[in-house]
């Protein structure tokens, strides 16, 4: 005989756009599919969760939404995990706090997954019938999803539940677009190692946070609050399909591609920091979510594997993608409450590099390159702040390559592709581009640098700056940069046959080497605008913060 189960999944993410929800939810493979979804509107008291409203059975499905329980369809839609759902944003419960959990028939017995049965409930739900459509027996199923949450929330606790608790309401910053002038804040990040079972933290809601989750868990800190900022970059790295550097990967493609992210997902940091639709989440790819140190020289099977688990794990797109048609592009161009962010893929568009070519190689296609100079040119953002993130650091340079330029074949940032750095560079200084930032991870360490730019035979020069920031977790000290690895400060020339050379001088201001993030803030100073950088670890502001600076 099987019963009806509702659990959280073991790991679940979020992508909230313009008029919808996305939710994938992850589950272990030893269930079946789902028969159905519950959004179940709570509120939390001690280390137990409860019904936000009433519900009572034998509401119909449109009354029952407004007392606090949402059932979805599952049934033959999605066979295998992820399992997605899609919601209107104007259908999205109204509360803080929402449960997802999913619906599963559970044979009495069979595995020892059944929960005990909790105090003072009826007894669980039988198998309701799985062989007449949705439609005529919708209110079978609600009230069998009623009895079954039930259940779960008596018997199981926060730490059960967590995985799929969503926190917060989609708020509309894509709608910024506005010449109202204000604050704005944004959170960058990057390179996040996976825990072990030395540094894993527990599930208690009481454990000590663990090094691997204590940088996301801080930032949740941040996030709480008021004045918190509604959008997070990561600029790559956020898994490690080469973990162990072969040893131990799990040797089947799949597993390689997915088990990382799967591991990752159940982190606690992951957890409280991408379960919340308050805050908007954009991703880059780098070489850990390919293999490390990717480039087009390499095998293209890892790269295609790379970039579906992209797409699907961070992008939430639905799969299967007919090989090597992606859903989109990886960059794009996006606006955040008025202000342009380009998001660069230095990475899968890289031309593979020689002894011959490595002067002239590019760091991206010139599809990319142009959309880049477009995004930073266009008169509609002449008068803001413009940010490019790209995973590979742009400046400032390696050390090595500052002293011999035929060090550039070794280094995965710009320098190494010198062709492409001074291009941009030079559109900068030729363009009069005003108020350039640009943004990276992948070296593990924080900075900031500015960045001057001229050219002979004239009195102009031009001003950009440049964010580095620490890895979320980067445990190995051999992997880490430091700041004698960077030429600091440093003043290099480019040649140019019809314009002259052009000449660029670089300070670059480094904070503590813990891991942690940075949070990046921008404000209208009279006419300008105030760029303002403050490194964090887990434990709260570095100290040796840079000062403030004047974009424009």
């Amino acid at each position: 005989m099987s019963e009806v189960q509702a659990v959280a999944p073991e790991f679940l993410s979020l992508q909230v756009e313009d008029t919808e929800v996305r939710v994938q939810a992850y589950d272990s493979g030893v269930r079946n599919a789902p028969y159905f979804a519950a959004l179940v509107s709570v509120r939390r008291s001690g280390d137990k969760l409860h019904f936000a409203g009433n519900p009572r059975a034998g509401l119909d499905e449109s009354r029952l939404r407004t007392e606090g329980l949402m059932v979805l369809d599952v049934r033959d839609k999605d066979k295998g995990s992820p399992y997605y759902f899609a919601l209107a944003r104007k259908d999205w419960p109204d509360a803080e706090l929402v449960l997802l959990l999913l619906g599963y028939l559970q044979p009495r017995g069979i595995g020892g997954t059944t929960r005990p049965r909790a105090k003072g409930l009826s007894p669980p739900p039988r198998q309701p019938p799985m062989n007449v459509p949705w439609e005529e027996v919708k209110q079978a199923p609600v009230n069998v999803a009623l009895k079954a949450v039930e259940q779960a929330l008596a018997a199981d606790g926060v730490n059960e539940l967590r995985s799929g608790l969503i926190t917060g309401k989609p708020r509309s910053w894509w709608q910024g677009s506005t010449s109202e002038r204000r604050e704005i804040k944004f959170v960058l990040a990057s390179c996040h190692y996976p825990s072990d079972f030395l540094d894993y933290m527990p599930t208690d809601e009481q454990a000590t946070r663990g090094p691997a989750d204590s940088s996301l868990l801080h930032l949740n800190d941040l996030l709480g609050k008021d004045d918190a900022p509604i959008l997070l970059l990561l600029a790559g790295d956020q898994v490690y399909v080469d973990s162990t550097a072969g040893l131990f990967d799990p040797k089947a493609q799949d597993d390689r591609f997915r088990l990382p992210y799967e591991r990752r997902g159940r982190g606690r940091g992951i957890m409280a920091v991408m379960q919340r639709l308050d805050l908007r989440v954009e991703t880059m790819l780098d070489d850990h979510e390919i293999g490390d140190n990717w480039e087009p020289n390499d095998p293209p099977e890892a790269l295609d594997c790379g970039m579906e688990s992209y797409f699907i794990f961070q992008r939430g797109f639905r799969p299967p993608f007919p090989k090597h048609t992606w859903p989109c592009r990886t960059w794009r161009c996006i606006d955040h409450d008025g202000i342009p962010f380009f998001l660069g893929d230095t990475r899968t568009e890289r031309q593979g590099r020689t002894a011959l070519n490595w002067r002239t190689a590019e760091i991206m296609s010139s599809e990319q390159f142009s959309a880049l100079l477009k995004c930073i040119k266009e008169d509609k953002n002449a008068g803001l702040p413009k940010f490019v993130l790209t995973t590979s650091r742009i400046l400032p340079r390696g050390l090595n390559v500052a002293r011999d330029a035929a060090c550039a074949l070794h280094s995965d940032g710009w320098e190494g592709y010198p062709h492409s750095q001074h291009q941009l560079l030079q559109f900068v200084f030729d363009n009069e581009v005003k108020g350039l930032v640009l943004l990276s991870g992948d070296d593990h360490i924080c900075s900031l640098t500015k960045a001057t730019i001229s050219r002979a035979g004239t009195n102009k020069t031009s001003v950009l700056y440049s964010i580095h920031s620490s890895g979320l977790y980067s445990p190995y000290p051999f992997a880490n940069a430091k700041p004698n690895d960077f030429a600091s400060p440093d003043k290099f020339m480019f040649p140019n046959p019809r314009k002259g050379p052009y000449c660029c001088e670089v300070e670059t201001h480094f904070a503590d080497e813990r891991d942690g993030f940075t949070l990046v803030s921008v404000r209208p100073k009279g006419q300008d605008w105030e760029l303002e950088v403050t490194f964090h670890s887990a434990e709260g502001a570095k100290p040796n913060q840079p000062a403030r600076v004047r974009l424009f």
